[in-house]
C-alpha cells in the first residue's frame, strides 16, 4: 500500500511538474516552443498504443479497448496542448489590446 501512494505521489508530481513547465515554455516568444511538450508525450505514448495495434484478428471489443488506451495514454497531451493553445489565444488578445491602445493615443 505504502508503494503505491509514493507512486501516485510521484506521478502527480511529474504531471504537475509538465503542467508547470509548459506554462512557463508558452509564456515565451517562440510560436514552437510550446510545442515540445506535448510532442515528446505524444511520442512517448505511442508504444502504448501500438502494443495494442497489432493483436492478430482483433474484433470489435480489442479496437474499443484500442480508442480506449490512446484517449488514455494522450490525457497529458491534450492538457499540454489545451494550454498551449489557451496561451496563444491568450496572447494574441493581448497584443491586439496594445495595437489598439496604441492607435489610440
Amino acid at each position: 500500500m505504502r508503494n503505491v501512494t509514493i507512486m501516485l505521489f510521484v506521478i502527480f508530481l511529474l504531471f504537475g511538474l509538465s503542467i508547470w513547465l509548459q506554462v512557463v515554455l508558452c509564456k515565451k516568444e517562440s510560436k514552437y516552443l510550446g510545442l515540445i511538450l506535448p510532442t515528446i508525450s505524444f511520442i512517448g505514448s505511442l508504444p502504448v498504443v501500438f502494443s495494442w495495434a497489432f493483436i492478430p484478428n482483433a474484433g470489435v471489443g480489442q479496437w474499443i479497448g484500442f480508442v480506449y488506451n490512446f484517449l488514455v495514454a494522450n490525457i497529458l497531451t491534450i492538457v499540454l496542448l489545451l494550454i498551449y493553445f489557451g496561451s496563444k489565444s491568450r496572447e494574441k488578445k493581448n497584443k491586439e489590446l496594445r495595437k489598439s491602445k496604441i492607435q489610440d493615443l
